[in-house]
């Protein structure tokens, strides 16, 4: 992807983010999630974002991306969430239409400044056999496990509430979606940040190395001056 094509991109992000945050205003959005991959399934969404009832992926597709793959992502990823919305670029409205009127999801255009809603979709229940698919391990240790949505939404909230850090999540409580976490959003961005945050540290330490010698060497000469002749 070019940095030009990647700084689309970020900005439909940065507009999601907002978007959703207000779209979904009367249902407390907890958590949204960068790429998110439904634990071990196939299954990933552009961004997520999570409320106290429902999963909710995002799909975008920029001026520079192709629609050939986005039936099937639609399909696969109204397995494991409630409601799917699709944001696209002016260029793919025709293409997208068709199909988020044939699956029932909503369907959005991605503007300059703003989202603009075209379709609404509808909500659904998660599919319970796609939940069991994303919890082998539960199910090979715990015959009695009971895979809900519940359980779904509780485990994921659990795993990205917290964890800014590794994930970027985004807890809404804290205020308005801002610059710096659409840049987080960003693998490059991430990338640069993780070998300035090295740089950093590394010069720090040899900052502390340094004055720790000039300290050593000062208590030396010090030592040296006070012995008599």
């Amino acid at each position: 992807m070019t940095t030009q094509n990647n700084a689309h991109e970020m900005k439909i992000k940065m507009l999601c983010a907002e978007w959703v945050c207000s779209y979904y205003k009367h249902s407390s959005i907890d958590i949204l999630v960068n790429e998110f991959t439904a634990n071990r399934s196939r299954v990933r969404a552009d961004m997520m974002a999570v409320t106290g009832q429902d999963i909710i992926a995002i799909e975008i597709k920029s001026e520079n991306d192709s629609t050939f793959r986005l039936e099937k992502q639609i399909s696969h990823l109204k397995k494991l969430h409630n409601r799917v919305e699709v944001v696209v670029a002016e260029n793919h409205l025709k293409s997208a239409e068709a199909l988020c009127r044939m699956h029932k999801v909503g369907l959005h255009i991605a503007r300059s400044e703003a989202i603009e809603t075209i379709l609404r979709g509808r909500r659904r229940k998660i599919e319970t056999d796609a939940l069991y698919s994303v919890f082998p391990q539960k199910i090979r240790k715990r015959a009695d496990f009971e895979a809900t949505e519940a359980y779904y939404i509780d485990y994921i909230v659990k795993k990205y509430k917290n964890s800014e850090a590794d994930s970027f999540a985004l807890d809404l409580s804290r205020g308005r979606v801002t610059d710096l976490f659409i840049r987080n959003l960003n693998p490059s961005f991430r990338t640069k940040r993780e070998r300035l945050r090295s740089r950093d540290t590394y010069l720090e330490e040899l900052r502390r190395s340094f004055e720790l010698i000039q300290s050593t060497q000062s208590s030396s000469n010090s030592s040296v001056d006070m012995v008599s002749p």
